[in-house]
């Protein structure tokens, strides 16, 4: 079995001496194919006729799958061979980019971001000028994030076809032709053609993974459903980029993928039902087909692969009755997978999970037995066992896997995450019960009528993404938690592998021992499990009545990037939301924060226009929260955010109102919100009409008062003064976000604002807030905070005094 592993290695040593042959040039696209094959013949000639001289025969064998790699490698370069019909023939550059019209079926289930939607698309045809070419292969095209096109769409495409680049300090280009893409249409315009074309069984899997995503939302806030929808769906575009960075950080990115601990759980769900109900022969081939699924429904990512393909073969070994060998399963799986796509070498994720499962195989044992032998030298034998039960699952195994991790970690990210290890073993005993309960919540929530049940039965996921959330933040934090290590060479990481292996070939040469792992003991599960119960009881109570409204109104400016939105809660509890940001994952995540686990509704939402850093968030909104009535100002746009945000409220039945001066909504509690702007005529004939016919909101509660201007500029806020408006506040939000188009000293001394807060991004391209625009507010002695240097700012009154709570 052994050899088996050897020629596993010689098959990667010959698809990477492909790439360096291949790069240098010495092979190319003319080099016939046949020559490597037949090279190899003449090694399997070699090998077999050396008899009984074992290491010839072994060599030869080796040679054999250097040539078979090398040849494969050819057949799929990573700069391909391109013909007449390859849609990539037509790419124009970064500079100059081609205009084309392309036909072509969405390939893959779309991934919509806050600004666009990435669509996969295999190509049919190619208009290039007055001329249309029948071609073939995929293209990346970046599209407007609305409207939403499906899997399976026929869709014609006009826009800027190019190679993909490649950017300073990312292979873009490599990263997608490792994928088979190899071209890519930005500022791309969609029209559908017909609905329906792709594979009927991939339509499915894409429509239940979708529905699945949306349920997670529905279960839990964000942001904690955005890593609900990475550990079981394998979907990361809903984790917020600060969070996804601070998992990077501490190395516990690893939990966010779908990995061998996700497969080994469906595997023995799947096993312990299926050989229940028909035995244990027919059991075997349902556990393979579910496994499958499973595969294919989380995305087929590489790893992905190589954890299913791992868990198909222990599966198969206990059909056939033999006993499954842990390092020849990962050799197969990494040789089927490079098999099947050569490039898959290159992929990180791939190359990070199988190192991480070499490390487990290798190193957990030695560990194990080490820690016991020391921890029997101090304690009693039956706390030394104890102890290395809890050390087994919260340290050993993190060790084993950094063992073999790291130095490739450092090598791409050019950081040592230094605070991992801790970070690991706080959080991985949190993992199981998200993968067990997220995952029967999430099949409880496909059923509609059981949802209740489920949000219920989702406490205790969401009570561990919660935990590891915050642990992952505050380790993130610690001083020195990772170090920058830009000049860790490719030549230091093969330095530390040889020192690695070297030093494990020692120790098996000493004679070091390899135990099994120590079962828990049985007599124990009841009290563990009921400590854990009566923890996570207590935790969930008491979390529950700290989010309890505390008989104060709270106003909350929200971190969510270059934009505005204010989160309004009332003494009770009612809530309003102002605006929602430019992005809706990064307002859903602040929500989430901001919110009780169990708020799913917000009273009133209101769009004071239609600008995409305060409309864009809000365009999903419906999907995520009920709504009880939403305020506009009436003032059509023509963007495609607009337009999806229309058609959403128009499924939905919800109020729509306008917002008009002289209006009041009272959000209970003695709350009132008073309509100042715009009036019954919209503002025309200014620099910025969409700014100017704002709805400008003044929240009144008793002595206390916000004023909140959306981005009204000069010529308004002295319309507003000539009107007479009851323009004085406690708290003002800075109109355009510190702009220097607003904020004039008349205005400002009419206002009178103890506190000014600013919602701008951080280094945005706006240079908001202006430097003089800051000097006028010094100048005039009003405090101000900033949501980019200060984080989400939260102001709470009693209708008398004022406190004030930011994030940073």
């Amino acid at each position: 079995m052994i050899r088996l592993v050897h020629l596993t290695l010689a098959w990667l040593v010959g698809i990477a001496l492909g790439d360096w042959l291949w790069q240098h040039h010495l092979i190319a696209c003319g080099t016939p194919l046949w020559i490597w094959p037949a090279a190899a013949g003449l090694g399997v000639i070699i090998s077999a006729r050396a008899g009984r001289l074992p290491t010839l025969r072994l060599a030869a064998a080796l040679g054999v799958m250097i040539l078979l790699g090398l040849t494969r490698y050819q057949a799929t370069p990573l700069t391909p061979c391109l013909g007449p019909t390859d849609v990539a023939t037509y790419n124009g550059s970064d500079e100059q980019p081609a205009t084309v019209t392309l036909t072509g079926v969405i390939d893959d289930d779309p991934d919509p971001r806050d600004r666009q939607t990435q669509y996969r698309v295999r190509a049919q045809s190619l208009l290039v000028g007055e001329e249309e070419h029948q071609v073939h292969g995929l293209v990346l095209v970046q599209g407007p994030r609305y409207p939403l096109f499906a899997y399976g769409d026929q869709v014609r495409i006009s826009g800027k076809l190019q190679t993909p680049p490649q950017l300073d300090d990312f292979d873009y280009q490599a990263y997608l032709a490792r994928k088979g893409v190899y071209a890519l249409l930005r500022q791309a315009r969609l029209e559908r053609l017909a609905a329906g074309q792709g594979s009927r069984v991939w339509a499915a899997l894409y429509a239940v993974r979708g529905r699945s995503a949306e349920i997670i939302t529905q279960l839990m806030p964000a942001p904690a459903a955005g890593l609900a929808q990475g550990i079981l769906l394998g979907i990361d575009r809903e984790i917020p980029r600060d969070l996804y960075e601070r998992f990077n950080l501490t190395g516990t990115s690893h939990i966010i993928v779908i990995s061998g601990s996700n497969i080994s759980l469906v595997v023995a769900m799947l096993a312990s039902a299926a050989t229940r109900l028909f035995g244990k022969r027919r059991a075997v081939w349902l556990v393979l087909s579910g496994l499958t699924v499973y595969v294919l429904l989380v995305g087929a990512d590489p790893a992905v692969v190589r954890a299913g393909l791992m868990g198909a073969l222990a599966v198969m070994a206990l059909y056939l009755g033999r006993q499954s060998e842990a390092l020849t399963s990962l050799a197969v799986a990494v040789f089927v997978m490079t098999l099947i796509n050569p490039l898959d070498l290159w992929n990180v994720g791939l190359q990070l999970s199988s190192l991480a499962t070499l490390g487990l195989i290798l190193f957990s044992t030695p560990l194990q037995e080490s820690a016991e032998r020391f921890l029997l030298r101090i304690l009693p034998s039956t706390r030394a066992r104890q102890a290395i039960g809890l050390l087994n699952d919260a340290l050993l195994v993190t060790l084993a896997a950094n063992v073999t991790t790291l130095p490739l970690i450092v090598y791409t990210f050019h950081r040592l995450p230094v605070i991992s290890l801790l970070t690991n073993m706080l959080i991985l005993p949190a993992q199981p019960p998200i993968m067990l309960w997220g995952g029967g919540a999430l099949l409880l929530g496909l059923i509609s009528p059981l949802l209740p049940l489920a949000r219920l039965l989702a406490l205790v996921p969401w009570l561990c993404l919660s935990y590891t959330i915050a642990v992952v933040r505050w380790t993130s934090a610690l001083p020195g938690a990772s170090l920058e290590l830009p000049h860790f060479s490719a030549a230091w990481m093969w330095a530390s592998y040889a020192l690695i292996f070297g030093l494990l070939w020692w120790s098996q040469q000493a004679g070091a021992r390899r135990a099994g792992w120590l079962r828990a003991l049985a007599t124990q599960l009841p009290a563990k499990t009921t400590l854990l119960a009566l923890t996570g009881a207590l935790a969930i109570t008491g979390l529950a009545l700290t989010q309890m409204p505390d008989g104060r109104l709270h106003v909350t400016f929200l971190d969510i990037g270059q934009g505005d939105a204010i989160l309004i809660e009332t003494p009770s509890g009612n809530t309003a939301l102002v605006d929602g940001g430019p992005a809706p994952s990064a307002l859903f995540a602040a929500l989430g924060e901001a919110l009780p686990f169990w708020a799913r509704r917000l009273d009133l939402v209101v769009s004071t226009h239609d600008d995409l850093d305060h409309l864009g968030g809000l365009v999903p909104i419906i999907t995520r929260y009920q709504v009880g009535q939403v305020v506009v100002n009436g003032l059509e746009a023509h963007t495609p955010e607009y337009a999806q945000w229309q058609a959403n409220l128009g499924m939905t039945g919800i109020p729509v109102l306008r917002g008009q001066a002289g209006g009041q909504i009272h959000l209970g509690d003695g709350v009132w919100l008073d309509v100042l702007s715009p009036g019954a005529q919209w503002v025309t004939g200014t620099s910025a009409d969409s700014n100017n016919n704002s709805v400008v909101l003044r929240l009144r509660y008793g002595r206390f008062s916000v004023l909140l201007p959306g981005d009204i500029e000069a010529v308004m806020e002295e319309d507003l003064q000539r009107q007479g408006a009851w323009l004085q506040a406690t708290v003002l939000k800075v109109p355009h976000h510190g702009s220097n188009t607003s904020s004039t000293a008349d205005w400002l001394q009419v206002v009178h604002p103890q506190l000014a807060v600013i919602e701008v991004g951080k280094d945005n391209t706006f240079g908001h807030p202006k430097p003089e625009i800051l000097a006028r507010y010094r100048d005039l002695g009003i405090p101000v905070l900033r949501t980019d240097l200060s984080g989400t700012i939260e102001v709470s009154s009693d209708g008398r005094r004022f406190w004030i709570v930011s994030a940073r």
